[in-house]
């Protein structure tokens, strides 16, 4: 689910409403279809996205929803990230924070705020902006944990 998340950069509930039938194959290229409201994106999947897939497709049918099951829920989801995310010394990170997480890693990448706009279903390109600002500080603490744990590693001292 989290691997599906991040290429893409879709919400929690885009991720429980694509079904199969939203995913696009032409000239090489695989896209999913993403529904809000009265408007509709393409959105591209990219290399870690299509391996979730594929796994995904191993599990489930080739139609109706990708990810089905009584324990994939929104909730479950969420709260399964979060502890993944407290058990590895990461505290303050949300399920979120990938789509955040992809907005950053386009923008170093030096993909145009348009383009990310439009990625993560924008009009305006300053949205785009609130997200990587926002983001920054939330690496910055993660980037800050894992330097004090890798301290107290290498030191030899153990919390």
């Amino acid at each position: 689910v989290v691997d599906f998340t991040v290429g893409p950069a879709l919400t929690l509930q885009e991720l429980f409403r694509a079904r199969w039938e939203d995913v696009i194959q032409a000239n090489g290229e695989m896209l999913l279809r993403v529904s809000q409201g009265k408007s509709e994106r393409k959105v591209p999947i990219n290399e870690l996205s299509k391996r979730a897939l594929q796994s995904s497709r191993q599990r489930n049918p080739a139609r109706g929803l990708i990810f089905r099951g009584k324990s994939v829920t929104s909730t479950n989801i969420s709260q399964a990230f979060m502890r993944a995310c407290r058990s590895a010394g990461v505290d303050g990170i949300s399920f979120k924070d990938l789509r955040h997480t992809s907005a950053l890693w386009m923008k170093q990448e030096g993909v145009p705020l348009e383009t990310i706009a439009q990625v993560l279903g924008y009009v305006n390109a300053q949205t785009a902006v609130r997200y990587i600002q926002n983001q920054n500080t939330k690496l910055d603490k993660a980037v800050e944990t894992l330097d004090r744990v890798a301290k107290r590693r290498f030191s030899g001292k153990r919390r």
